[in-house]
């Protein structure tokens, strides 16, 4: 791959892929303007697998210690923080309320499950039955 040319932005290149370049007559080099996709495998020694024939490789972004990712408002307000820490991922939102809504079903599954509540109390409202499940149940 040539590393060196000017790239669209948001445009992905894997070791062995074939480019399209462009050589605009007011640039001193060629343009890398697109990938051609299912030509041929990625060279031997890339980490990264090569994508099946008509199948898009998925886009990665690796973090390096003390990185995050900021996701902000079209006013630049901080909406979401995802950090790599070494307990784990770490995801925050930074906005005082949070709706998470979906059609159908949420599940949540892990070993412990834990909801803290810093002084604002637990409220939990079904249209249907509420059912809790589990060998014992401690209240207070």
């Amino acid at each position: 791959m040539i590393a060196w040319l000017p790239v669209l932005d948001q445009l992905r290149i894997l070791p062995g892929q074939k480019l399209l370049l462009s050589k605009p007559d007011n640039w001193p080099e060629p343009v890398v303007m697109g990938v051609l996709a299912g030509l041929e495998r990625p060279s031997e020694g890339c980490d990264a697998p090569a994508p099946k024939p008509g199948e898009a490789a998925d886009p990665q972004l690796r973090l390096e210690p003390g990185q995050a990712i900021v996701i902000t408002s079209p006013e630049g307000q901080p909406l979401l923080t995802l950090t790599a820490t070494p307990e784990g991922p770490r995801v925050e939102l930074h906005q005082s309320d949070v709706a998470l809504e979906m059609p159908g079903r949420l599940r949540i599954g892990a070993e412990r499950i834990e909801l803290h509540s810093r002084g604002g109390g637990v409220d939990i409202r079904s249209e249907g039955d509420t059912v809790v499940r589990s060998r014992i149940i401690r209240l207070n």
